[in-house]
C-alpha cells in the first residue's frame, strides 16, 4: 500500500501544469528532504515488492533522481542543512511507522475481545 501512495505521487500522468510561483520563492531545501526521505522509502520498499510494483517504482525513483537533482542546483538550496535535516529525519520516520502498527494493532485487538 505504501508503495502505490508513491507511484501515484510521482507518477508522470499525475503532474500539474504548473505553478504560478516566482522561482526563487522555492524551498529547495525543505523540498530536496523531502525528495531524499522519499528516495530512502522507496529503496527499502524495493526490497521486498512484486516484480510489476517494483517497475513503478523505479520509474518513480527516475522522477525522484531528476528532482532531487532539479533542487540541489537551486539557489535557495543549502546542502550543509539538507543533508543535517535527511540524516535526522531518516531514522524519525522508522519511530513514525512503529508508532502508527503499534497503534493499528491496540485497535485491532479491542476489536478482537469478546464481549
Amino acid at each position: 500500500m505504501l508503495a502505490q501512495t508513491y507511484i501515484s505521487k510521482y507518477a508522470t500522468t499525475n503532474r500539474s501544469k504548473g505553478f504560478k510561483s516566482q522561482w526563487h520563492k522555492i524551498p529547495a531545501t525543505e523540498k530536496w528532504v523531502e525528495y531524499m526521505l522519499d528516495k530512502h522509502d522507496i529503496n527499502k520498499i524495493l526490497m521486498h515488492s512484486e516484480f510489476a510494483t517494483k517497475m513503478d517504482l523505479l520509474d518513480v525513483l527516475q522522477v525522484l533522481e531528476r528532482k532531487i537533482d532539479y533542487m540541489y542546483r537551486h539557489p535557495n538550496f543549502d546542502f550543509k542543512e539538507a543533508t543535517d535535516w535527511f540524516h535526522r529525519l531518516k531514522n524519525a520516520t522508522k519511530v513514525a511507522n512503529l508508532t502508527t502498527n503499534q497503534k493499528l494493532q491496540d485497535r485491532n485487538k479491542k476489536k478482537r475481545r469478546p464481549k
